[in-house]
């Protein structure tokens, strides 16, 4: 509530100065009028994304899933979103698999160093 509350302010903010002090914050020369068209436009690529967060993040908080069923239920979702916007394919895919595989390993590689380290620590007494 306390980050919903301090990004109402900065809107209000914002359109507070833009109604008082118009050359604060003037309209750019080419920008073009909001129709109901570009509207519907922005709203079609908004809410697939906006619904694919809710139903990972909504999963956790209503414990239906845990973190990692939800994350699988993301990549998936994901997945799906590329196909539907046509940006799909398997280098994509190879992108992505290598990128997780890194990190995957960097996570073990801290986890085998903190063990090491924990390991020392306790045999010399700390």
């Amino acid at each position: 509530i306390p980050g919903l509350m301090l990004g109402a302010f900065y809107i209000l903010y914002i359109l507070i100065t833009g109604f008082v002090k118009p050359e604060a914050a003037p309209i750019p020369p080419d920008a073009k009028p909001i129709t109901l068209g570009a509207f519907v436009n922005v709203m079609k690529a908004v809410l697939p994304t906006l619904a694919l967060i809710f139903v990972v993040l909504g999963s956790i908080f209503a414990g239906i899933a845990t973190p990692t069923e939800a994350s699988g239920v993301g990549a998936f979702g994901a997945t799906l979103l590329a196909m539907y916007n046509k940006k799909f394919s398997f280098k994509v895919l190879k992108d992505v698999v290598g990128g997780t595989m890194n990190t995957t390993a960097y996570i073990f590689a801290i986890f085998i160093g903190a063990t090491c380290f924990a390991l020392v620590l306790r045999e010399l007494g700390g």
